[in-house]
């Protein structure tokens, strides 16, 4: 969202200023939106990794047993304690 806007304040502002340079304002876009679009993809890579997942719902939760059930372990979480609940769960109901 903020990229958003900045691309559309830089973009504005510079039409603005080559408002009489037709040659220039034209090539604008070519150079303009490559530039855009970097930032925005960063920002966005940016905002997904600052999600924290602190509960789980029915595809999570399946998705950390079935990789628990394949390789006995769960990657990624680490020091996730509802990942750990779960896994708990799952052990002391497969012990006979």
């Amino acid at each position: 969202m903020v990229m958003d806007t900045l691309a559309l304040l830089v973009s504005a502002s510079a039409n603005y200023l080559l408002r009489y340079h037709e040659g220039s304002r034209m090539m604008l876009p070519l150079i303009a939106f490559p530039l855009c679009s970097i930032g925005d993809l960063y920002c966005i890579y940016r905002e997904l990794k600052a999600v924290e997942l602190v509960s789980l719902n029915k595809e999570r939760s399946e998705m950390i047993a079935e990789r628990w059930l394949t390789s006995g372990q769960v990657g990624g979480c680490g020091n996730c304690l509802v990942c750990w609940l779960v896994c708990t769960k799952l052990a002391a109901h497969s012990r006979p």
